[in-house]
């Protein structure tokens, strides 16, 4: 059973919010649940299984900003709470927190357009402390960081957009588990052709 309820307004000059909650009550919720360590790679090995119920709730808030018809900015901000309600094979686990759902994960976008030009977008992320284990244990807290995106993309001849995107900007350090630590900054660059 999931809820979800919000309200959008529409300022004046440029400027809009959008703001929601949601809750969701879930039965048999396929999750991955640690079994062991894999001895092949030493990395901790997990199989899904279905826990017997979870609950998920939080609020999103989002903003943006037309500073003029080049620059604008968006904002977001989420807050998040997804806990174990019940698990029958394995009851230490009610009311540990999921894996990898972060209370608090907020974002900055500062935008620019220019169709003569080029299009530009800089992001800044944040994602809060979040469990890289089922057990929520200390050791398997990850923590918090905050990372830089660009994308930067431009349109030849109405049919043809070269881009690049850069995540990870400054090749922060990110740990995405306990045990696996993210490859750093991620280099992509196309040519998307419109027919």
């Amino acid at each position: 059973i999931s809820y979800e309820t919000g309200i959008e307004h529409n300022f004046s000059d440029g400027v809009s919010l959008v703001v929601s909650g949601y809750y969701s009550n879930g039965k048999d919720f396929f999750y991955p649940i640690l079994v062991g360590i894999d001895p092949s790679t030493g990395r901790d090995l997990y199989q899904r299984n279905n826990v017997g119920g979870v609950h998920i709730y939080g609020a999103e808030a989002t903003g943006d900003w037309a500073l003029n018809d080049m620059f604008g900015i968006s904002a977001n901000y989420t807050y998040n709470i997804s806990k174990i309600d019940s698990f029958r094979e394995q009851p230490e686990l009610e009311g540990k927190y999921l894996e990898d759902t972060p209370k608090h994960k907020a974002g900055l976008t500062v935008s620019f357009y220019h169709p003569s030009i080029f299009k530009s977008e800089i992001t800044g992320r944040y994602v809060g402390e979040r469990y890289g284990d089922t057990d929520n244990t200390d050791e398997g807290k990850l923590d918090s960081y905050f990372a830089t995106d660009l994308k930067l993309s431009r349109v030849f001849l109405k049919c043809l957009e070269t881009y690049v995107n850069i995540e990870n900007v400054f090749d922060k350090k990110i740990m995405y588990s306990s045990d696996y630590e993210g490859p750093g900054a991620i280099y992509r660059a196309g040519v998307t052709v419109k027919f």
